[in-house]
């Protein structure tokens, strides 16, 4: 009998199958029952001379669990390789990752500024923006700190949330306690 094909590494280095160990462990149990030991017998020797299959199993899982780092690390010296001699398709790799995570970094700040981050305000849906109607069509959609501070005197009793803030570098005036 021919054991069961490998999975392309060389013979030293690759995992050994659940086949390949039940085939061996077979093999075993029939040399020690040419030798004349009983079955049950001859299958517990093998059993002890491979000592057990269950360890045998738990190391060729092992091995294949850290194969794929070594797959990994494989790729990435294939890789560079393969870059080191084309360097002008390496510039054009590496510009390309470069603009691509630029590319990606900003539209995920901007994502999670607009989406993720909802404004810190108990309901964002009743926010409003106040302006300044000085009559004759003419309103102007930013207020000076003199009038915030007005309404702040005189509205804020009915408006517990009114709130402002500053657009511009200049520190903004201070905030009287509430």
């Amino acid at each position: 009998m021919v054991p069961p094909p490998g999975n392309g590494h060389p013979a030293g280095n690759r995992p050994r199958s659940h086949q390949e160990f039940q085939f061996d462990l077979d093999r075993a149990t029939e040399r020690y029952q040419r030798r004349g030991m009983s079955a049950s017998g001859a299958r517990r020797r093998a059993l002890r001379d491979f000592c057990g299959v269950e360890d045998h199993r738990e190391s060729a899982a092992d091995m294949t669990r850290s194969r794929w780092i070594e797959g990994i690390a494989d790729d990435i010296r294939f890789g560079i390789r393969s870059l080191r001699k084309s360097p002008r398709f390496a510039v054009a790799t590496v510009v390309t990752v470069a603009l691509c995570v630029g590319a990606n970094t900003a539209i995920f700040s901007g994502v999670d500024v607009v989406i993720l981050n909802p404004l810190p305000i108990p309901d964002p849906g009743q926010v409003s923006f106040l302006g300044w109607d000085y009559g004759g069509g003419r309103m102007i959609y930013a207020l000076s700190p003199y009038q915030m501070a007005f309404l702040q005197q005189q509205v804020r009793p009915t408006i517990p949330g009114l709130q402002h803030y500053k657009s511009s570098n200049a520190p903004a005036p201070p905030r009287e306690p509430s």
